[in-house]
């Protein structure tokens, strides 16, 4: 996988969360129970800020070098505009906050105990004070449009990259966030994405079984059975891995029999796979004295070797 695909589902993960944290800090100021150290989680000039990653990633992913080449029709390169604007337009309700929540009662603590020719400054912090009052407002109602508009593209942006069975895991992984940000069932967002639900689980499957995620690999196989004998096999071979892993020796050499039996065109490293584990299970079973074990372990080595020895 390369830095940019890796990349991109760290970009979703802190969409999801910076949207979820955006939300709910902005629901706490409309009644009044937002502390200002609340919003450095949100927005700051350092990692420690989840906007801040953001925009340093979608900067890194898609800005081009030279500004002169990128193309403003590219999705990576609009969602990168869209998220810098966003984290600006955060960074500027936290500077009003902080003037109308922090400064302001200082201002005012000052203000009844200063000599009256200070009066005129004070009449200008007022002023000052008001100004950011009606921006922090304005500036909320303006962020949460943004953040709605930014999520639209993060969608069309996903389409985009589509291929990335990573993100696509990501999301399944975290089905509650992505419905609440794209306001889409998981099954409605794969569809976007993907053409179809089984396509989307499909390719989901394929990345958990490269990565060694029996167990997930086999579930999302098995939501897109209907897909054909192929993925039914694949599913089954997902099992007898895990199983494998489990030490469930039986199990092991039950479902991947079924794998190499129903496999129309099974993948060499598959195959490799299967054999070294189909190998241990018959040394587990020589051990315990399961004859039967040995004799199913032998009968499925003799057709796996033809094929993953040529």
């Amino acid at each position: 996988m390369s830095d940019t695909e890796q990349n991109l589902v760290r970009i979703v993960q802190d969409f999801l969360e910076g949207h979820r944290m955006m939300r709910r800090l902005f629901a706490q100021h409309r009644v009044g129970k937002l502390r200002f150290e609340e919003l450095e989680a949100l927005v700051s000039n350092d990692e420690e800020s989840v906007l801040f990653r953001l925009k340093e990633r979608c900067h890194d992913s898609f800005r081009s070098r030279d500004e002169m080449q990128a193309s403003l029709a590219d999705r990576g390169a609009l969602f990168d505009l869209a998220v810098g604007s966003l984290f600006h337009e955060a960074m500027s309700f936290r500077e009003n906050f902080y003037q109308c929540e922090v400064y302001g009662p200082r201002v005012r603590k000052l203000r009844d105990r200063a000599d009256p020719d200070t009066r005129t400054l004070f009449e200008e912090f007022e002023k000052i004070l008001a100004t950011a009052g009606r921006r922090l407002v304005e500036g909320r109602s303006e962020a949460e449009s943004l953040l709605d508009q930014t999520a639209r593209e993060l969608r069309m942006l996903l389409c985009v990259h589509a291929e990335n069975g990573r993100v696509t895991r990501y999301l399944l992984e975290h089905q509650g966030d992505a419905e609440q940000v794209f306001g889409l069932s998981v099954d409605a967002l794969l569809t976007e994405i993907h053409g179809s639900p089984a396509v989307g689980r499909l390719r989901a499957a394929h990345s958990y079984l490269e990565g060694g995620h029996y167990a997930r690999a086999a579930s999302c196989f098995e939501q897109a059975a209907d897909s054909g004998g192929a993925v039914v096999a694949l599913a089954a071979f997902s099992r007898g891995m895990d199983r494998y892993l489990e030490r469930d020796s039986a199990s092991c050499l039950s479902e991947l029999s079924s794998w190499q039996a129903n496999d129309p065109e099974p993948q060499p490293p598959h195959e490799r796979l299967a054999q070294a584990a189909v190998e241990v299970c018959k040394q587990l079973a020589e051990s315990a004295g399961a004859e039967t074990l040995v004799s199913q372990a032998d009968a499925l080595l003799a057709r796996l070797q033809p094929s993953s020895t040529g």
